[in-house]
């Protein structure tokens, strides 16, 4: 990724009113489940698993179907 769309992930992520991170087995073959953590509380995001990631312990309270459903912010790669 380039600066610039990291940058303008961070923007949007910070400017939502109910952003959701969805984290998928990208995050697990990488071993950055802990990053993925500390990203998220840093920012307040709620994480959901996709199957790929299912089961893993994020250290927070999982989101559900009402965060999907009423979130404005889903960041994906």
């Amino acid at each position: 990724m380039r600066r610039a769309q990291i940058e303008k992930a961070l923007t949007m992520l910070n400017d939502a009113e109910k952003p959701l991170i969805v984290s998928d087995g990208g995050v697990l073959n990488a071993a950055a489940e802990d990053l993925l953590v500390q990203f998220a509380e840093t920012l307040g995001v709620p994480v959901i698993p996709t199957l790929m990631s299912w089961g893993r312990n994020f250290r927070q309270p999982p989101a559900d179907g009402r965060h999907v459903q009423s979130a404005d912010v889903v960041p994906l790669r």
